[in-house]
């Protein structure tokens, strides 16, 4: 199973110089900063004892992250109650969940409203009682290093209703957002091109936070021109107004497609579906046929998507799945190698894609849910990895569309309600 890492951020063009780390918990308001300031991060670390405990997390996950970043960090204090992850994945997902762009002071992140992160989350920031909070952790501390590094402790880790997933509301709300920015960038001069992508970075920060984030590492790249910046906020905008070619109905009350590169929390109705495995087959070629011919066969039209299960450990598709048109078309059972049957009820974790469904892509998207799902500890896994594909092979390129999605239930009743 592959995990994230600071390798894994280069892929998607980030640079790691550009990071900023936010890691936060709860402990109590700590003494300034000493008026020395510590060369780099790893000095700063190194020279405050109440900072063990995440260097240790650091070291066990293996994440060396390299300045000038930004870490936001709690002292061992607010780890007392925190139960740590036993899963290494999960600990490196919690930890890269809390990657943003670059050095940052704490007036930079009031002057931004919001802080993007790497992994998909976006926290809003605010003044409290006179305190600069990110999320619901509150900066008790700022230190400074020599080679641009900062340090922002807080006092609590950001977890439940810190992150909200965007709603289907949220989602045409973020659209109009981009193409209000756009109209803005269709009207600006070369000045003003920078303006419109800081605006963005703000808008999009909570809504759309890998799209900002994004964003805010181009501006602070100083190789990007206007031009650069104008074309980088185009294809952010792209992304986010971006609607698949539909080639099947869905069946009744289905959610809307997931945003792409955003995580997007989905409730589906009950449905029933054929299914046919997986197991032996060199291509999903026998598998679709398999299925195509058995809806042939009852009347079923085609649906869309196309379900493909996967197996969590080995990471491999499992089974593949056609929807059938209605909750109570035909009935369930065995018709030879095919099994239809009814699924329940189930909230998702979705994020959509454009192009071609390789596998690595499907991971660095599973790694994606997984840290945002990293920092929600009322909500757990409560099914397999599955791919939803949209389009048939006439589709191409950039015109394709798929997601990825992690079912999820709540822990309890009582953390559900909060």
């Amino acid at each position: 199973m592959n995990t994230p890492s600071l390798q894994t951020l280069r892929s998607h063009g980030l640079r790691a110089a550009t990071l900023t780390l936010i890691l936060t918990s709860s402990t109590s308001a700590m003494d300034s900063a000493a008026d020395e300031r510590p060369t780099n991060l790893k000095a700063a670390l190194e020279a405050r004892a109440e900072l063990s405990t995440l260097r240790a997390l650091l070291d066990q996950t293996g994440l060396a992250p390299e300045g000038p970043i930004t870490l936001v960090a709690p002292a061992d204090r607010a780890f007392v109650g925190f139960a740590a992850p036993e899963d290494l994945d999960v600990v490196r997902a919690l930890l890269l969940a809390h990657v943003a762009p670059p050095a940052v002071s704490a007036s930079d992140l009031v002057t931004m409203g919001a802080v993007p992160t790497a992994a998909g989350v976006g926290y809003e920031v605010s003044i409290r009682d006179g305190v600069v909070c990110v999320g619901n952790a509150a900066i008790q501390v700022t230190i400074e290093c020599e080679d641009g590094s900062v340090i922002h402790v807080v006092d609590r880790v950001l977890s439940a209703g810190d992150t909200p997933a965007i709603s289907e509301r949220g989602r045409a709300g973020l659209q109009a957002q981009a193409q209000a920015i756009e109209a803005a960038l269709d009207e600006a001069d070369t000045n003003g091109v920078r303006p419109i992508v800081q605006r963005a970075v703000r808008e999009f920060s909570v809504r759309a936070p890998s799209h900002s984030f994004q964003l805010w590492a181009a501006l602070s790249d100083a190789s990007n021109d206007a031009a650069a910046l104008d074309g980088k906020l185009r294809e952010a905008i792209e992304d986010l107004r971006f609607e698949p070619v539909r080639e099947a109905a869905m069946p009744p009350n289905f959610p809307a497609f997931a945003l792409v590169s955003e995580v997007v929390l989905k409730n589906y109705p009950r449905y029933r579906m054929a299914v046919a495995s997986m197991e032996g087959a060199r291509s999903q070629t026998g598998p679709f046929f398999t299925l195509f011919n058995h809806i042939k066969k009852n009347s079923v039209e085609m649906t869309a998507p196309v379900q493909m299960d996967y197996d969590d450990e080995a990471g491999e598709e499992q089974m593949m799945a056609f929807l059938y048109e209605t909750a109570d078309q035909g009935e369930t059972g065995e018709d030879g190698s095919v099994q239809v049957i009814d699924v329940a009820p189930v909230m998702a974790l979705s994020i959509g894609a454009r192009g071609y469904e390789s596998d690595r892509r499907v991971d660095a998207l599973r790694q994606q849910l997984l840290a945002w799902l990293a920092t929600h500890p009322e909500l757990e896994v409560a099914g397999p990895m599955r791919r939803m594909g949209y389009n048939s092979p006439g589709v191409m390129g950039g015109r394709r569309f798929f997601e990825v999605e992690i079912p999820v239930r709540f822990k309890n009743l009582e953390t559900a309600g909060n």
